[in-house]
C-alpha cells in the first residue's frame, strides 16, 4: 500500500524526440534537468520517459554534435511534450568563430596549483617544493 502512495506522488513526463535532418538520428538523445542531472535517453524510436515529484522545471533535450533545446515545462501527473530537432541549415559568405558557452554543460579547468596538489606542467619541467612551506 505504501509503494502504490509513492508511486501516485511522481508525475510521468514522456514524449518523443524527432530530428529532421536524415544524417542524424533521434536515439540517445540525453534529457537533462536544470540542475544538470540526467534524467533519461530516447530509445532507438525517439521515445523517453521519466518520473519527477516536481511541478515545474526546465528540460534541456541534447543531441551531442548538433543542437540542444530548453522547454521550461508544467508538470502535471502525465505530461506529453514532444521536440522536433528542425534542420539547421544556413548558407554563409564569412564564417568566425567564437566559443559558445552552455552553462549546464560547460568545463570547469582546474587552476595550475592549488594547495599542494600540481595540475599543470611539462614532463621536462622540475618542480621544486619549498621544504620550509611544507
Amino acid at each position: 500500500m505504501c509503494s502504490s502512495h509513492i508511486l501516485n506522488a511522481q508525475n510521468r513526463v514522456f514524449g518523443t524526440v524527432t530530428v529532421e535532418d536524415n544524417e542524424l538520428t533521434s536515439s540517445n538523445i540525453f534529457i537533462y534537468d536544470d540542475n544538470n542531472k540526467l534524467l533519461t535517453t530516447t530509445d532507438s524510436k525517439g521515445n523517453y520517459e521519466f518520473f519527477t515529484e516536481k511541478n515545474q522545471m526546465k528540460i534541456i533535450f541534447l543531441l551531442v554534435g548538433s543542437q540542444y533545446e530548453e522547454e521550461d515545462v508544467i508538470i502535471q501527473e502525465k505530461t506529453e511534450l514532444n521536440i522536433i530537432f528542425k534542420k539547421n541549415t544556413k548558407v554563409l559568405s564569412e564564417v568566425v568563430i567564437k566559443g559558445r558557452k552552455i552553462k549546464e554543460f560547460e568545463l570547469k579547468r582546474l587552476k595550475d596549483v592549488e594547495g599542494t596538489a600540481i595540475y599543470a606542467g611539462k614532463k621536462t619541467e622540475v618542480i621544486l617544493v619549498d621544504q620550509s612551506m611544507a
